[in-house]
């Protein structure tokens, strides 16, 4: 019988395996602290497992195969996504050696001589992937006690909000303003997957240099400008992909432009990345926003033009800022935006309410701090990702705990990273809070 990797990873999940430590197939010993949270699919099948090796405590991604053979098999070998791997779990070793791209030799378990059972009588339907722990923290509290879990949710996601403007604060010492924004917008729109080259791009295209050209072309070309710009520049254009329209007038203006590429098509990651979700995509977003600017707006002024033409009405800036961040592309198919309505929330919310913020003390501009405040209380709610929607269940229960606001669910993934990673129960908020009495929440 061929037993499914949905199914391994379920029992990895369930940890449905006789006591520990474990020894490896290369002999160490092993115990596992925490099994680690469920990707989803996206990338390693665990991420912020905690392990120890032979008394060396670990922290690292599991991934999950049937053979030791399939992680080159399914190219894993190959893949920097891979190197964050700290255990190869598998039912049956068959000796293959696995290395990660980076050249270090993965530890292997193998999961067969391990079995609390026969795995035809693993219960796979009451093992459910995506929590973090066993049992939801808060379920019971629930009834009487959500709303002060939602102010301690909101106090943990107002101190992410301090920590982003922070880390803004110390590059604007040798970084111009724009370029902060700049590079946190780039940040924001490769995800994951390519942080790291929208980071080299930044370098190596600055903002002043960018907003320079554009702003001194013809209006009507502005947005094919900054996007020769944007896409030569990462080195999309040799061999544009196939959903980038008037590819050969993008070219020309590139060549005339005598620009050299900074980037290669190979520096981006593409193969596990949602059509959707295309770098190139993304790029054209930001041509798009710089074009549909005012006529001599640049990128601070366009992004922080809601905040300042409703100072006073944070539903309205939040409806404005959802318009301003995703504008038409003239350079896609039916001139849609080329960013979804929940990119373009994680934006508003992870950089242009921070940006503001900090923009708004260090320029003594009490109306647009007022502004930035107030849109952070009620920014609604994206869809989250992996870390929001397993903290919503580990402290609820499926469809327990609703978070409304972006600004709770900023708070969710502060405690998932102050606590929850490093399982750091004790000293959790939430823990805490179940312990006092009901007149001291």
């Amino acid at each position: 019988m061929t037993i499914p990797e949905l199914t391994l990873a379920k029992v990895w999940q369930a940890q449905w395996l006789v006591p520990g430590p474990w020894r490896t197939t290369d002999g160490q010993t092993l115990i596992v602290r925490y099994r680690g949270r469920w990707s989803a699919g996206f990338g390693p099948d665990f991420a912020d497992a905690r392990i120890v090796l032979d008394s060396q405590e670990i922290t690292g991604a599991v991934e999950i195969h049937r053979r030791a053979a399939d992680w080159r098999a399914h190219g894993h070998h190959l893949d920097p996504a891979y190197n964050a791997v700290a255990l190869h779990v598998v039912l049956d070793d068959d000796g293959a050696p696995c290395r990660t791209r980076d050249g270090r030799r993965l530890p292997t378990l193998a999961l067969a001589p391990l079995l609390a059972g026969s795995l035809e009588a693993f219960p796979a339907g009451s093992a459910p992937l995506g929590g973090l722990g066993d049992i939801p923290c808060a379920r019971d509290y629930l009834t009487t006690g959500e709303p002060a879990l939602l102010r301690v949710l909101g106090r943990a996601g107002d101190e992410r909000l301090a920590l982003k403007a922070a880390a803004m604060e110390a590059r604007f010492a040798a970084t111009p303003p724009g370029d902060v924004l700049f590079a946190a917008l780039l940040d924001a729109l490769g995800y994951s997957a390519n942080r790291a080259p929208m980071a080299a791009l930044a370098a190596a295209l600055p903002l002043r240099d960018l907003e320079q050209t554009v702003l001194h072309s013809p209006i009507t070309q502005r947005e094919q400008i900054a996007a020769a710009l944007l896409l030569g520049t990462g080195g999309f254009l040799n061999t544009p992909p196939g959903f980038v329209l008037q590819c050969d007038a993008l070219w020309d203006m590139w060549c005339a432009m005598g620009r050299q590429a900074a980037l290669a098509p190979a520096d981006w990651e593409t193969a596990r990345v949602r059509p959707a979700n295309h770098p190139a995509r993304r790029l054209l977003a930001l041509a798009a926003l710089l074009a549909h600017g005012g006529a001599a707006e640049g990128l601070i002024a366009i992004c922080l033009a809601p905040l300042r033409t409703y100072p006073d009405e944070p539903r309205l800036i939040v409806r404005a800022l959802r318009q301003a961040l995703r504008p038409p592309s003239r350079l896609l198919a039916g001139a849609a935006s080329p960013i979804g309505a929940d990119r373009a929330g994680e934006i508003a919310v992870n950089v242009v309410v921070p940006f503001a913020l900090l923009y708004g003390l260090r320029t003594e501009n009490e109306p647009l701090v007022t502004a930035a405040e107030r849109t952070w209380d009620v920014y609604p709610a994206t869809r989250g990702n992996s870390i929001t929607r397993a903290m919503t269940d580990q402290l609820g229960g499926p469809g327990g705990l609703r978070v409304r606001t972006g600004r709770l669910q900023q708070g969710l993934i502060a405690v998932y990273n102050d606590r929850c990673k490093a399982r750091m129960c004790a000293t959790c908020p939430v823990m805490h809070l179940m312990t006092l009495p009901v007149d001291q929440e």
